[in-house]
């Protein structure tokens, strides 16, 4: 489920540093933001039902994070969120009967997750550091999550170096296919239910002049454990037999992230990034987006985007029926097949700073920001559209100073 924000999806190169070259001495007011967003996809391509079949999806979410400072060297950070969403493939997971039909994304389920950190700055020696925990449970995994940064900001004030690590443990419900559970009694189909993913991330942001900004992330990811989908299933070339998802027990990946931002004039921006990453399942993959925020008055900013991606099959990937029954590890999960993808969108802005009035005798109430985002997103496999989608998200930012 390519939206969820767990170690259940892909990494991607931490963009924390890009935007945190600020000055350490200003003291930061309380902050509250709120995300409303809906996102629906369908597509043919399920892994659920061999790598065939309804990929309808719809999802609901609300978030809240504040950003609460102690004193002028503690900051506490909060978030809270929660994805309502049916499934069409998760519906298919007791339909093997069904495999070739349309089905209805009659299959509802919730995830919840919250997460608390804290942030501590020296402005003498210019040092930011802290660290986070996280939860989240959803129907089939309940995970926490943990992490440390660092950054330091050089004396001139133009360059940023920024060090992250962390760690997510994921522990599964082991669902399989409805026809195949009664093979777990006498040969246990997974033996495993962990997976545990650990990340590193260094990255350099420097200011080039007064008009530009580039920035440099290198980052390693390791994962142990479970790492196939017990309810996906794989349909053997030749036979009737079809078995789960089985993937290798460890696999890295190594993506680099490239970033340049320009200060065309005072009505343009220009932010491009490039990002290449690298996986030992022989996944390769290109991806590119460039944002282009339009500023016509001080509060009002148009941002058009656009993002494309593309990447090699793993060389565990097979689509329906092309899997060999003496393969040892095999998938039919078009996220790991060869795909390209093209995202485009865009982002309307309004940073009134309204004061909507007190809330205590020293604290204003001020809105701070309106932002609608929406985008449309298509995943291709040698130009046959495969899924496509669309999400729209409402956020809305207030301070208390």
């Amino acid at each position: 489920m390519l939206f969820f924000t767990s170690a259940k999806t892909q990494f991607v190169v931490d963009s924390t540093a890009i935007d945190s070259m600020v000055q350490l001495k200003e003291k930061e007011p309380i902050e509250a933001n709120f995300l409303f967003s809906y996102y629906e996809q369908d597509g043919t391509k399920s892994p659920v039902t061999g790598g065939i079949g309804d990929e309808e999806l719809k999802d609901m979410v609300g978030k809240v994070s504040l950003n609460i400072p102690i004193n002028d060297t503690i900051k506490f950070n909060f978030l809270a969120g929660i994805d309502i969403y049916s499934s069409a493939s998760t519906d298919n997971i007791n339909n093997e009967y069904g495999l070739y039909t349309e089905t209805s994304a009659s299959a509802k389920d919730k995830r919840t997750y919250g997460n608390l950190g804290v942030e501590i700055k020296n402005d003498k020696r210019r040092l930011k550091y802290g660290g986070g925990l996280g939860v989240s449970s959803e129907y089939d995994v309940k995970s926490f999550n943990y992490n440390v940064f660092f950054s330091k900001l050089s004396k001139n004030r133009n360059t940023l170096y920024y060090l992250k690590a962390g760690a997510y443990h994921d522990f599964w419900q082991l669902i399989y296919p409805s026809e195949l559970r009664w093979l777990d009694g006498n040969d246990a189909l997974l033996t495993e239910s962990t997976r545990n993913t650990f990340n590193g991330t260094f990255t350099l942001t420097q200011d080039l002049n007064a008009r530009m900004k580039a920035s440099i992330s290198l980052e390693t990811v390791y994962q142990q454990g479970l790492l196939s989908t017990p309810f996906h299933r794989v349909y053997f070339n030749n036979t009737n037999t079809h078995d789960i998802e089985r993937l290798p027990n460890s696999k890295l990946k190594i993506p680099i992230g490239l970033y340049y931002n320009v200060y065309l004039n005072k009505y343009l921006v220009l932010k491009l990034f490039y990002r290449y990453y690298y996986d030992d399942f022989d996944v390769k993959a290109h991806t590119a987006s460039i944002e282009l925020p339009i500023r016509p008055t001080q509060s009002f900013a148009f941002i058009p985007f656009y993002r494309y991606h593309t990447q090699t099959a793993a060389k565990y990937f097979q689509p329906f029926g092309y899997h060999g029954i003496n393969d040892e590890y095999y998938t039919s999960d078009f996220d790991l097949g060869n795909i390209a993808t093209n995202r485009v969108g865009i982002e309307l802005r309004y940073s009134p700073f309204v004061k909507l009035g007190k809330i205590t005798k020293k604290k204003n109430l001020t809105l701070k920001k309106i932002a609608l985002r929406g985008s449309k997103y298509f995943r291709t496999r040698e130009s046959e559209l495969i899924l496509k989608s669309y999400i729209i998200a409402l956020e809305l930012s207030f301070r208390f100073d």
